[in-house]
């Protein structure tokens, strides 16, 4: 799956799903490939390592439940009783509700500004993603307030989780907010599964030996670890020398 657009000047492909990377974006200064089991290095490409956990969606539901921490499947009941509503969007209800891409953007806004760093979200990126119909976000609400937004890309056998996002420090009930999340994680896998969906990518772990706070609360649904690469890939004499300049910065 290929996603373009432009940011300033240049032109970017998003490559997701491709286990080679090498298919798309012919036309793009920059190729970001996620996912790639086996890259190939090169002087205009840049590799990370990237660590993620998957869930097996093809699992009968309870064996899938049963993979949660007996806190954590404690939390997803009671997150049942909080008198809160989920609601799931695909692309094409998110083209059509601006306002749930708008909400994420700003609850991801706040949730960094309340840790004193400023971050917004990529809004063309987002709406092209929407635009090939692979996007989809979810939400906790309660009372008419926003408390949890997900997003994810999907293909046919993957879902990736893009963003988790929720802003426990302007909460009044940060129990509420935590266990919202966690069973809309819990949702967000059954609808998928429903959907004939085989992978929950968890969207990163970021260090598996030294797990912080959030690596810790993926590793508690179970699943599997597994690592693949990223690879930034310089196409044009633009994209060739923007790539070289972050290898220089040691990116």
């Amino acid at each position: 799956m290929v996603i373009c657009y432009r940011k300033k000047m240049i032109r970017i492909a998003q490559i997701w799903f491709e286990e080679t990377g090498a298919g798309g974006g012919e036309k793009a200064d920059i190729a970001f490939c996620h996912g790639i089991r086996e890259p190939q290095k090169g002087p205009f490409r840049l590799v990370q390592t990237f660590h993620s956990r998957f869930s097996d969606l093809t699992l009968p539901e309870e064996t899938l439940f049963l993979q949660i921490s007996k806190t954590g499947r404690n939390e997803v009941r009671r997150s049942e009783k909080d008198g809160t509503q989920r609601e799931f969007f695909d692309s094409r209800a998110l083209t059509e509700r601006p306002d749930v891409l708008e909400g994420l953007a700003e609850m991801y806004r706040r949730m960094y500004a309340s840790k004193g760093r400023e971050a917004s979200l990529n809004a063309e990126q987002m709406r092209a993603y929407a635009g090939t119909g692979a996007l989809y976000c979810s939400r906790v609400r309660k009372d008419g307030e926003d408390l949890v937004y997900h997003s994810y890309l999907a293909d046919r056998t993957c879902a990736r989780l893009l963003h988790s996002v929720s802003d426990f420090r302007e909460s009044g009930d940060v129990a509420v907010i935590s266990r919202a999340n966690r069973g809309l994680h819990w949702e967000d896998m059954k609808r998928f599964a429903g959907m004939g969906l085989s992978v929950y990518d968890w969207g990163g772990i970021s260090d598996p030996e030294h797990p912080n706070g959030i690596d810790q609360f993926k590793i508690k649904f179970g699943g599997e670890p597994v690592t693949y690469y990223n690879v930034i890939e310089g196409r044009t004499l633009l994209g060739k020398l923007a790539v070289l300049a972050l290898k220089i910065k040691g990116f």
